[in-house]
């Protein structure tokens, strides 16, 4: 997908800011602007992948409900994606990626995070967030494949619930690796995290050893203590731990691995 040059009718022309100068994303991601400064795409240059471009545009129809609710912020690339993408990619994250490996991200939005992890490992990758989000991901996930058509990469709608869970894994196995970045901030989203947790426990219930990351970016109010105390007094959870990472990175940035109960 050749963003820059799918541009509107009315003569704006595309340009894509350097990272440097206005530093919205990360050194990986470029924003592509029209000349009236509105941003119609991504430009993701990942290390050691082929670039690709991604249009955060919306149709008509999905403009309006972003005025009445929080789909908008499934519209953004966030810093806990990136920080999150890298530490995965890094070895500090003990997974032995393999092509059977089985990934999903919750809430993913624009998804880039498990898009790059199956570009990267090779490895299986299920996209997911509600039906509503979808049909700019499901856009630009087809955009993709027409380019790489062995790319391991699906897109399933996913309500954040035991049993859609169940019905996601009774199509796809259980997972391996399920992450989920900054899917936690109260003024926005309310108490949902309670149903996020409900849903880890629902992969955790499956598989305990499933490796579970949650990434959040640290607000005022942001109800992520509450979130943290709820999953630490799980049964089905052997503790939630904070991860130390070796590489810089944002410091209201932060990740927890949350441990499965091992079945006895």
């Amino acid at each position: 997908m050749d963003i820059s040059k799918n541009v509107e009718d009315d003569g704006d022309q595309a340009d894509i800011d350097d990272a440097e100068e206005e530093d919205e994303y990360c050194d990986y991601v470029e924003s592509i602007r029209s000349r009236t400064g509105l941003e119609i795409g991504l430009r993701v240059k990942w290390p050691d992948l082929e670039p690709f471009e991604l249009t955060t545009k919306l149709s008509e129809q999905a403009i309006a409900p972003l005025f009445h609710g929080t789909q908008w912020a499934g519209t953004r690339l966030w810093r806990a994606a990136v920080v999150g993408l890298q530490y995965l990619l890094s070895e500090e994250a003990p997974i032995e990626w393999k092509k059977t490996t089985n990934v999903v991200e919750l809430g993913c939005g624009l998804g880039v995070p498990g898009m790059i992890l199956a570009m990267a490992r090779n490895c299986k990758v299920v996209l997911t967030d509600q039906d509503d989000l979808l049909s700019q991901l499901e856009t630009n996930c087809k955009s993709l494949l027409e380019t790489r058509p062995d790319l391991p990469l699906e897109v399933e709608a996913l309500d954040w619930s035991a049993e859609e869970v169940e019905k996601l894994m009774d199509h796809h196995g259980a997972f391996d690796v399920v992450f989920n970045c900054d899917c936690i901030f109260e003024p926005l989203y309310g108490d949902s995290w309670k149903y996020l947790a409900e849903c880890q426990e629902a992969f955790l219930r499956k598989r305990s050893a499933t490796f579970m990351l949650t990434v959040v970016e640290r607000r005022t109010f942001d109800g992520i203590a509450k979130y943290l105390e709820r999953m630490a007094s799980s049964p089905l959870v052997e503790k939630v731990e904070k991860i130390s990472l070796s590489f810089e990175a944002p410091q209201e940035v932060e990740l927890y691995r949350i441990f499965g109960t091992a079945l006895r």
